[in-house]
């Protein structure tokens, strides 16, 4: 910029929404790192949003991006670990994708020894998955 020249706060202000619109696009970008990138703080952006419409509708679009960007990512390693035959993931799917089959949580007193079974449907599911069902009542009887 040249010397002497007075800069307009709307065009600082315009240049700053910009820079942080390109930090904003990078992959995996969260508001928060791409404003320490950009140099701006958060409340600024809270306070632009505030204020323009416009800024505040694109600010949502990469947050709305960047959650189904980290949904998939995190789904993915949901299946991957239910394909490891992790008991929690297993579980934690069974819970949140087929509560309509009675897997919710329930405020139950259930004796030691007793151990929810699955449905056969449920099973056939989970080996179709590559899930290996094993049957530990089976195993001991074996031994």
């Amino acid at each position: 910029m040249t010397k002497g020249v007075p800069r307009k706060p709307e065009a600082i202000e315009r240049l700053k929404k910009e820079i942080l619109s390109f930090f904003l696009s990078r992959p995996h970008a969260t508001l928060s790192a791409a404003c320490h990138n950009a140099g701006v703080g958060i409340s600024t952006v809270y306070e632009w949003r505030h204020k323009d419409p416009e800024f505040d509708n694109q600010i949502e679009i990469h947050r709305e991006k960047t959650r189904k960007l980290g949904g998939d990512f995190a789904e993915s390693k949901l299946m991957e670990s239910i394909h490891n035959g992790n008991l929690t993931a297993i579980i934690f799917y069974l819970k949140t994708q087929h509560k309509d089959r009675g897997y919710i949580e329930k405020d139950l007193n259930i004796h030691a020894h007793v151990r929810p079974r699955l449905a056969e449907e449920d099973k056939q599911i989970l080996e179709d998955m590559g899930v290996k069902i094993i049957d530990a009542k089976a195993e001991r009887l074996n031994h």
